[in-house]
């Protein structure tokens, strides 16, 4: 293997290859950060293709959007997330958004522009991680980075442009009111 950071493996005789996974989002921001600081950095991969956001949030961020919410979220969040607040992050890749893509636009930006639940979602979703990390971690996890994936129009029955739009809250750029 010609790079310190790749590790070999024998797939011969593998059946289900559903524990070969890692994103390669995932696998190059932590190479990306390993070359900028020179501290070894653990990769931590939680997955589920095809679910929307609820799926991922707790019931308090949930409540931050949807006061007595009673649809199923949390699914994710409880069995993928949960588990994992007591380490320490320092940042988190999120790759999601086809399941919403759909959603109706029933929310305000902050111009008075529509937006879908995704802009109220994502923003909740972000705090309430950062927090329970936080805490989780007896106060070792502070602020860690969020960083994500926009998603392109590459398939005709999907329109990503609601969820870009909702993915940065309602504003044009990047640190903003809502999402920092």
């Amino acid at each position: 293997v010609s790079s310190p950071s790749a590790v070999s493996m024998n797939q011969a005789g593998v059946d289900d290859d559903n524990w070969l996974y890692m994103s390669a989002v995932c696998y190059l921001f932590g190479l990306h950060v390993h070359q900028h600081t020179g501290k070894p950095v653990g990769l931590v991969n939680t997955n589920w293709g095809g679910t929307p956001v609820e799926f991922w949030m707790s019931k308090d961020a949930l409540n931050t959007c949807e006061p007595n919410a009673t649809n199923e979220a949390g699914g994710a969040y409880n069995g993928m997330i949960k588990p994992l607040l007591n380490m320490t992050i320092y940042g988190a890749i999120w790759y999601q958004g086809e399941a919403n893509s759909g959603d109706p636009l029933s929310e305000l930006d902050f111009q008075g522009l529509p937006l879908s639940r995704y802009g109220c979602h994502f923003p909740a979703m972000i705090e309430d991680w950062r927090q329970k990390f936080n805490e989780g971690s007896l106060g070792e996890t502070v602020d860690p980075y969020f960083g994500f994936v926009q998603l392109a129009s590459w398939e005709s029955d999907i329109h990503p442009a609601s969820v870009r739009w909702g993915q940065l809250a309602g504003y044009p750029s990047l640190p903003n009111a809502r999402m920092n």
